[in-house]
């Protein structure tokens, strides 16, 4: 059988062992032993270090205010459902028929009973309209709402309004 110079067979490997003693076979093991042990007691000394080497934080607790207005209500809310914010939606605003457009808004807020716009055009309280979502598919109703509010806000109007009748949850969908 030909090797290369540089690849040592089994018998060169076989041989350099067939000259070692008994005593030489304690004094490997006792070394692999010794070796052993140090990779243990060097990985569990390096395991523990790191575990502290990062500093643990702790954040108290937070505590709930004994009047939580959304578990308990609030004595100055005036509304019937909670309102949340979320992505703007652009929608279109048109007379209480639907017929006559009026310009557009976005939704600022929303809840189940009304919405929250930011328009450039100005709704006096009590007015009765209607608003759609200008994404909305054809052939979708306009809402009902009338203006409880209207106020200037950066020099757009902010208009808080209420469903005359609530839209179907699919409508809602559409507002945000």
């Amino acid at each position: 059988m030909h090797t290369e110079p540089w690849q040592p067979s089994l018998t060169m490997i076989a041989s350099l062992f067939a000259n070692f003693t008994p005593e030489f076979d304690w004094i490997a093991m006792a070394a692999g032993l010794a070796a052993s042990l140090v990779a243990v007691f060097v990985g569990v000394r390096l395991s523990r270090r790191g575990a502290t080497a990062i500093p643990v934080v702790r954040h108290p607790r937070p505590t709930m205010p004994a009047n939580d207005p959304f578990r308990y209500g609030s004595a100055t809310e005036r509304r019937e459902s909670y309102r949340r914010k979320g992505a703007r939606v652009r929608v279109e605003l048109a007379d209480a028929e639907g017929g006559n457009e009026l310009g557009s808004a976005w939704v600022v807020d929303r809840s189940a009973g009304g919405l929250c716009l930011l328009s450039t055009t100005e709704l006096p309280a009590g007015v009765i309209f209607s608003v759609r979502p200008v994404h909305a598919p054809n052939g979708t109703p306009w809402a009902r709402a009338e203006v409880k509010s209207c106020r200037e806000a950066d020099g757009e109007w902010e208009i808080g309004c209420k469903f005359v009748r609530q839209p179907s949850w699919s409508m809602m969908l559409l507002f945000g």
